[in-house]
């Protein structure tokens, strides 16, 4: 449900085959996100509610960065009804993913886990992270891929503006 193409991580999960590396989903089912897209999550029947995991919309600097991310789509950002419910739909999606991984590392505590998810759901710990570490006591790792141009004669990334000092451990330089 990535929506991406394969053949960005074929080589990643080719290279998990190889290994022995176990791979999970973390994915809520994209037709819960579309509906509460389409109506809102107060809309959902509540039997669905029951086993979705508890949703927090409360956190305003996660909002502020989902509205400055969407701002980009501005037939959503100028809908204010529109707009709610596509967040309450990344909120489930983030609070889903969060949920998978405090399972897994619940049943597994001594594996190592690697969550390969969109800059949005990590950057400045919002989405993911913070909702790991509320569920499980663990403070997740993040790195930030970034695509940036490197300089021909010496190699190096263009980098177009420094990172915020809380915006990520890491953030990865690509081509």
């Amino acid at each position: 449900v990535w929506g991406f193409d394969f053949n960005y991580y074929s080589k990643l999960l080719a290279y998990c085959a190889t290994h022995n590396i176990k791979i999970i989903g973390l994915n809520v089912p994209n037709q819960i996100t579309q509906m509460i897209a389409t109506t809102g999550y107060n809309e959902l029947d509540d039997r669905l509610k029951e086993i979705l995991p508890i949703i927090d919309f409360n956190d305003k600097a996660h909002k502020e960065q989902f509205v400055k991310t969407m701002s980009t789509h501005m037939n959503i950002i100028e809908n204010k009804d529109k707009l709610e419910r596509y967040y309450q739909s990344e909120c489930l999606w983030d609070e889903y993913m969060a949920d998978s991984l405090a399972i897994y590392k619940s049943q597994h505590p001594s594996h190592k886990v690697l969550a390969i998810v969109g800059s949005g759901h990590v950057r400045y710990r919002r989405g993911i992270p913070n909702r790991v570490a509320k569920r499980t006591q663990i403070n997740p790792y993040v790195i930030i891929g970034e695509q940036v141009e490197f300089d021909a004669s010496s190699g190096l990334p263009e980098i177009n503006r420094l990172p915020a000092h809380d915006e990520a451990d890491l953030i990865w330089y690509t081509a």
